[in-house]
């Protein structure tokens, strides 16, 4: 990995990091999730499964529910940013 590539910190402070790159309010973060707000103004949350793959999911618009995205990350920025864009 090169210089702006080597991971920093604990998964907590990388997950905090990405999620502040896109310019969003951090709502909650723990040691291996963080929830944001996304474009939509709702909540996303990315989550660090036990194989070491990202998760994503976001706060249903209509629904008291949340919506999981079926396919997890390798790389914690691109399921931050694909969280904050919100559900297609």
């Amino acid at each position: 990995m090169s210089g702006d590539d080597t991971p920093e910190g604990t998964v907590q402070d990388q997950l905090v990091r990405a999620a502040r790159d896109l310019w969003t309010m951090v709502i909650e973060s723990g040691e291996d999730y963080i929830v944001f707000v996304d474009r939509r103004r709702l909540q996303a949350r990315v989550e660090r499964g036990p194989d070491d793959r990202y998760f994503i999911s976001w706060e249903s618009e209509t629904e008291d529910s949340w919506i999981d995205y079926e396919r997890p990350f390798e790389a914690l920025r691109e399921a931050a940013f694909r969280a904050y864009q919100g559900p297609h």
